[in-house]
Parts: C-alpha cells; structure tokens; sequence
C-alpha cells in the first residue's frame, strides 16, 4: 500500500476579494432619449472599461466625457486609460454587491454617425 501525501504549501496567497462599486450613469443632453443606466463594476476595472460600455451602449460616438457633477465642474480625465474607477473616484468598493457605493457619474459625447437611427 501507498501512503497519499497531500502537500500544503506554508503560505497561502494574499487572495483579496473582489470590491464592487455601483456606477448610475445619467446623459447630460435633455433632448436625447437614451435612458439612464446603472452598472455594476470591480473597483479595480480601468476607466478604459467605462468608456467602452458607454460606446457599445450607443455606438457610434466619440469624446466621451464623464462628469461627477451636473454643472461639469468635475470632469474625470478618462485619458488616463488603465487607472482603476475605485481609485479615480476615491471609493473602496464593497465586497458585498448589494451594498456597493453608488455614484453618480453624468456624461456627455459627441456624435460620430450622421443618421441618427443607428444610435438605437
């Protein structure tokens, strides 16, 4: 008979858990009809992440500019592309999905298609 010996290694890795922020997303332009959105994100995913669900939301735009205020006062610099939100927005996250922090981000973009029933 053999002896099965299982080996545990001496450290286990520092494994952290997953910190989630709820984003609200409201349009700034009054005369779209696009609806406001919610989403759900790590608070570690680049700000790179944002933009692209933005465009693949609308399709067809450029410029995206994300805003924490309504009078954009406050703009977000979405230039800096693998920067995490959680650290963009100085919020922590929680590791609890239904109690993450909601913010609130307004944003605004610039059309790159001339006819407008491709944006739906």
């Amino acid at each position: 008979m053999y002896n099965l010996i299982v080996y545990k290694p001496p450290v286990e890795l520092n494994k952290q858990e997953p910190l989630f922020i709820k984003l609200k997303f409201i349009i700034l332009e009054q005369n779209w009809p696009f609806p406001n959105f919610e989403m759900l994100i790590q608070s570690d995913d680049p700000i790179l992440f944002i933009s692209k669900e933005i465009v693949n939301r609308h399709g067809g735009i450029t410029d995206i500019k994300l805003y924490l205020d309504f009078d954009k006062q406050n703009e977000l610099d979405t230039k800096k592309f693998a920067k995490p939100m959680g650290e963009i927005l100085n919020v922590k996250g929680s590791p609890d999905k239904t109690n993450a922090p909601t913010i609130t981000i307004y944003y605004n973009f610039r059309i790159a298609v001339n006819n407008p029933l491709q944006l739906y």
